[in-house]
């Protein structure tokens, strides 16, 4: 009699282990074209059942490529500003160029004087940007990198601009020109777009004079917004300055961890025939839906991954592949 209760004893306990088993999902994704149109619905028909289905777009922040590891986005460190040349001989500029210049050895300091400046490694970097070449000229630099100017994370960077004028001669009627160097940013730039790493106030800009300003009525300076380089128009002898900024420290690469997928089905909502998103740029991108049965006793999903491509124009509608919806 106890063997026979043994016996069924375990058959119940094996029959309610079958019964609490998690079952793979019967799930599988279908769309009218792999080819859509930017701005326009794509609808990803569903057949078969699942406890929770999760999408993946496929566009940047929603890749099932990072479901499982960190994203790490580069981060491009950018230089812009506008010059402004003004009065002095049109075709005669003096100076003809104020170079812009780096240093990674430079000491900086509470004040920069000629000495310290030029005891500093400057290497010019001019030609990276776009610079006026005459007076009476405004300039866009362009969007210049300089993050390959960093020998690595801990070593701070310093730009400058060498403001020189030369002494004013007679028969070269070689009149002095000033340059306005106005909103100077330095930018950090990602795939996902850019933002201010530091404004024109956050580069802590300095001058360093020549003792050849110092009876000038017109001399270089600083306000809140631009560089200011300029002398007397008929400057006696050679002026030479120094606009300097800085330090400046080496970007972090952004770490925004796993991408996320958007949730389209929980265990309490009932089964979906379908689902639509809309692609506002054209590329090429990876879907990937998530099928998934859960319980207590464990966890058993299917995925499903395919190619859409993403146009502007209308484009040929090109029927799926039924293998290509299936892992």
């Amino acid at each position: 009699m106890k063997r026979l209760l043994f016996i069924f004893t375990a058959i119940v306990f094996l029959a309610g282990c079958r019964k609490g088993e998690v079952v793979t999902p019967k799930f599988e994704v279908a769309t009218s074209s792999t080819v859509v149109r930017a701005g326009v619905p794509v609808v990803f028909d569903f057949t078969g059942d699942a406890d929770i289905i999760s999408f993946y777009s496929g566009e940047e922040g929603n890749s099932y490529a990072y479901h499982d590891q960190d994203r790490i986005t580069p981060t491009d460190m950018v230089v812009t500003f506008s010059t402004v040349t003004t009065t002095g001989n049109v075709g005669n500029p003096n100076p003809a160029v104020v170079p812009i210049m780096y240093s990674t050895d430079f000491e900086g300091g509470d004040e920069y004087t000629i000495e310290s400046v030029e005891a500093a490694t400057w290497t010019d970097i001019s030609d990276r940007f776009n610079m006026p070449t005459d007076t009476n000229q405004t300039v866009f630099s362009g969007d210049v990198s300089i993050l390959d100017l960093f020998p690595d994370d801990q070593t701070p960077l310093y730009l400058c601009f060498h403001y020189q004028v030369a002494a004013y001669d007679e028969e070269l009627d070689n009149l002095r020109t000033t340059y306005n160097v106005q909103s100077f940013l330095v930018s950090g730039v990602t795939d996902a777009g850019s933002s201010t790493l530091y404004s024109f106030a956050d580069c802590n800009w300095k001058m360093a004079l020549s003792d050849s300003f110092a009876d000038d009525t017109v001399r270089p300076d600083i306000n809140t917004t631009r560089l200011l380089m300029r002398s007397d128009y008929r400057p006696s002898s050679d002026r030479n300055s120094y606009f300097i900024a800085g330090p400046f420290y080496r970007q972090d690469d952004i770490n925004t961890g796993p991408d996320l997928a958007v949730g389209i089905k929980s265990m309490a909502t009932p089964m979906l025939d379908s689902y639509s998103h809309v692609y506002e740029k054209p590329g090429k991108y990876t879907v990937t839906f998530v099928a998934s049965n859960s319980s207590v006793y464990g966890r058993k999903e299917v995925v499903r991954s395919f190619d859409i491509v993403v146009i502007d124009s209308d484009g040929d509608i090109v029927p799926p592949d039924d293998e290509e919806w299936k892992d």
